[in-house]
C-alpha cells in the first residue's frame, strides 16, 4: 500500500469548497434533459422528495451518473455507471459535507490514485492497480 503524507493528498484534491470535476456536472441532475446517455430514463428524485437520482437502461441497470444525499440533504455520493457497473470518478462525502473519499473504477475495479479523509480530517493517499482494485 502506497501511503502519502497531507500535503500530498491536498494537492491532489479540490479545496472543500469545489464540488467534484466529473465527466458530467456534479448537479447534472437539475438541468431539464438531466444528462443521461441516449436510451437511458432518468429515475428517482432529488431531495426533499427523495435522496437518490440515476439513469437507467431499459432493463433497469444503471448506466450514467448517479447520485445520492444523506436524509439532511447533503450530497452524499456523486459517481458513474456503465451498464450496470461502476466506472469513472466517484466523489463521496460525510452526512456534515466534509470530504470522505474521492476515487475512479474502470469497470468496477478501484483504479488509480484513492484519498480517503479519516474523521480528523487527515488524508491517506492509497494507489490501485486496477488489477484487483487493492494497492500494490
Amino acid at each position: 500500500m502506497c501511503v502519502h503524507d497531507d500535503p500530498v493528498a491536498e494537492e491532489l484534491t479540490p479545496s472543500a469548497d469545489e464540488r467534484p470535476s466529473l465527466r458530467f456536472s456534479s448537479d447534472w441532475w437539475r438541468t431539464d434533459d438531466a444528462q443521461c446517455p441516449g436510451g437511458t430514463v432518468y429515475g428517482g428524485a432529488a431531495p426533499p422528495d427523495g435522496r437518490e437520482v440515476w439513469c437507467a437502461l431499459p432493463d433497469g441497470k444503471r448506466h450514467g451518473p448517479n447520485t445520492m444525499w444523506w436524509p439532511n440533504g447533503r450530497t452524499s455520493i456523486v459517481r458513474s455507471y456503465d451498464r450496470g457497473t461502476l466506472h469513472g470518478p466517484m466523489r463521496k462525502w460525510r452526512p456534515d459535507g466534509r470530504r470522505w473519499e474521492t476515487g475512479g473504477y474502470e469497470h468496477g475495479v478501484r483504479v488509480g490514485r484513492w484519498v480517503h479523509w479519516g474523521d480528523d480530517g487527515a488524508a491517506r493517499v492509497t494507489d490501485h492497480d486496477g488489477a484487483t482494485g487493492s494497492p500494490p
